[in-house]
């Protein structure tokens, strides 16, 4: 079957591999219809990811994929139904892949762009990040990073009631999306730069209840973070890291008592669901975060520009050769 396989940072080659079989009980196998591209894949494509060895599997990396059923194992699904599924391995860029079913969650009929249900799996985890972090209703955020993450959790914090949720982010456009999807405020600065204004007595606004990283890939975010929330407040941290250790401030941190925690990796067959039933439910707001779309031959483009973050890029959709149901970019 067709796949792509990225052979060296930034580029992709087309390959066939065999399709995959079902290897056991609880699988399923799924025909892509289109995947989009997360903040955590982007280290595998330029090759920054530590201890990486070119080429990559072919498929990887990518996880947030929608398609439909080819072969099942499991008494959830059936061939023909659509789902969304974590390919095994992030080995999403391919003709069929495989997947676990407890990974995978039918797509509900309100639902009917793939590009759109892809957004099932990262809401999953914002779903599991707001349970960890608790009641809101009344508090004060401030999410730094208004990425597709950081979008769905202002989004999602401002409909539990947080009042005010502020967001900074260097791009003014992105800004002008948190505003749009439940921020009251939103500056295009980044973390250290809020954090000399707080320090200097110049703050744009007060200290947080809560402060929310979803940037992730460097320490200094969750550094400004113990900066940027108030004495006894809450840090969650949702972005990715790429190395094992970070320098701390853990004096900041131990003098002004504050809590920090992480949430990844949820009960997926749970979260999944919920993700499920809330974007059909209010699928408008969420939707506009899909802003590109590129045939599975621009795959590298595709990536690229979601490196890159122009254009006013959050999520770019891939979408696989033989599905041709939206325009090709835009």
């Amino acid at each position: 079957m067709f796949c792509l396989q990225l052979y060296r940072p930034c580029r992709f080659r087309e390959t066939d591999i065999p399709a995959p079989g079902l290897p056991g009980r609880g699988h399923i196998t799924v025909r892509l219809g289109c995947a989009l591209v997360c903040g955590s894949d982007i280290p595998y494509f330029d090759g920054t990811k530590p201890s990486m060895v070119f080429p990559l599997d072919a498929g990887r990396p990518i996880h947030e994929c929608a398609g439909e059923v080819v072969q099942s194992s499991s008494g959830r699904f059936r061939p023909g139904d659509r789902v969304v599924a974590m390919p095994a391995e992030d080995r999403g860029l391919c003709d069929v892949f495989l997947a676990q079913a407890d990974k995978a969650v039918q797509i509900p009929d309100a639902v009917d762009d793939m590009a759109t249900a892809c957004l099932i799996q990262p809401l999953a985890t914002v779903l599991a990040a707001g349970d960890r972090l608790g009641p809101v209703e009344g508090q004060s955020v401030t999410v730094i990073g208004a990425g597709p993450i950081g979008l769905m959790l202002t989004w999602l914090l401002a409909e539990r009631g947080a009042r005010p949720v502020r967001v900074i982010d260097p791009l003014e456009n992105r800004c002008k999306q948190a505003l749009e999807l439940g921020a009251r405020e939103a500056l295009p600065l980044t973390s250290a730069q809020l954090a000399t204004l707080l320090r200097s007595g110049h703050e744009p606004w007060p200290r947080a209840a809560v402060c929310v990283e979803a940037v992730g890939h460097q320490p200094a975010t969750v550094n400004d973070a113990l900066e940027l929330v108030e004495e006894e407040g809450r840090i969650l941290v949702l972005g990715v890291p790429d190395q094992p250790v970070y320098a701390f401030d853990f004096n900041k941190w131990f003098r002004r008592n504050l809590r920090m925690f992480a949430s990844v990796a949820p009960d997926w067959p749970v979260y999944l669901g919920r993700a499920a039933r809330l974007l059909a439910r209010k699928p408008a707001p969420l939707s506009r975060l899909v802003t590109h779309r590129f045939d599975m031959h621009r795959a590298a483009e595709a990536f690229a520009l979601a490196a890159s973050k122009t254009d006013a890029a959050l999520k770019v959709c891939i979408r696989h050769r033989r599905a041709i149901t939206a325009p090709a970019d835009s």
